[in-house]
């Protein structure tokens, strides 16, 4: 029985109303599915996944040669292997995936929520909106490019020493976990997160471009590092401690001046100041007195 990819949602509902998993043996179709819970166990090669509100679908089969997948609304897992090439469009819903994503994938995200395992090398991330989550490490080469939205960062040096980070806004949560990147370029405002650690530390590498960089939720100020030889911003006037500007001590981007006191502090230091002059006074005159 020959099916067209146009029947196909139909066909998906059919199976589960009849409580079955989705099989269909097909190649470089589209895929729609709008419905759930679903068990998807068939693989998939050329093919186009569409997945829409309110769906609830676990593909457990082999994503091969360059599947696409868009995710628009719903809740998706993906636990099987996602190959070489695979292209994920991420514009809405909840998408998760727990098995390996091979060599060349390429991650397009506007909104929605993306939770990710393995990543091997050469991945691609452009990060627009949304939050993308990374619960294990990424190979080596990644170029992550965050214009917006959240990544979030959930263990150690989730990036090689060999990724490359561009931000042209957005934040970089790192949830105090250690960073350490080949470099990052600054194309926009953008927050590094530091999660309220005293001992993470995040080494960029070689900072470049004309953006700014806030960093917020520091404990101290010494945990940002970078390669002053090969770097080419103003420190003092791209980077800054919430407010404050930084400047560079050796490798070490810190910040730039004392943090003016609170309200509090100031009342109470002009209190002891004008009480130690009064007893300074008091004495001294105390003193010319006995003096003559």
């Amino acid at each position: 029985m020959k099916i067209k990819a146009y029947n196909l949602s139909a066909l998906v509902k059919i199976l589960y109303f009849a409580g079955l998993t989705a099989v269909l043996p097909l190649s470089g179709a589209t895929f729609n599915y709008s419905t759930g819970p679903l068990t998807v166990n068939q693989g998939f090669n050329s093919d186009i996944i569409n997945i829409f509100a309110p769906a609830d679908v676990t593909f457990t089969g082999t994503l091969r040669n360059a599947t696409q997948i868009n995710s628009f609304g719903g809740s998706s897992l993906f636990s099987g292997t996602l190959q070489s090439g695979t292209i994920m469009n991420i514009q809405g819903g909840f998408v998760t995936a727990t098995g390996t994503i091979q060599n060349n994938v390429i991650i397009n995200q506007t909104a929605g929520s993306l939770n990710l395992s393995t990543v091997q090398n050469n991945a691609t991330f452009n990060i627009a909106g949304g939050e993308i989550s990374f619960n294990q490490t990424v190979g080596n080469t990644a170029a992550i490019n965050i214009s917006g939205g959240t990544v979030i960062l959930n263990q150690d040096d989730v990036f090689s020493a060999s990724t490359n980070v561009t931000i042209s806004g957005g934040t970089l949560d790192t949830q105090g976990y250690n960073v350490n990147l080949d470099s990052l370029t600054l194309t926009g405002n953008a927050v590094l997160d530091l999660g309220n650690n005293p001992d993470v530390l995040v080494n960029v590498g070689t900072m470049s471009g004309s953006g700014q960089l806030t960093i917020v939720n520091f404990v101290t100020t010494n945990q940002v590092i970078f390669d002053p030889t090969t770097s080419n911003i103003n420190v003092g006037q791209q980077v800054y401690y919430g407010t404050t500007p930084a400047i560079v001590d050796g490798n070490t981007i810190i910040i730039g001046t004392p943090i003016i006191p609170e309200t509090g502090t100031w009342i109470g230091m002009s209190l002891l100041t004008g009480f130690l002059l009064y007893r300074e006074r008091k004495y001294f005159f105390a003193k010319l007195r006995s003096d003559a």
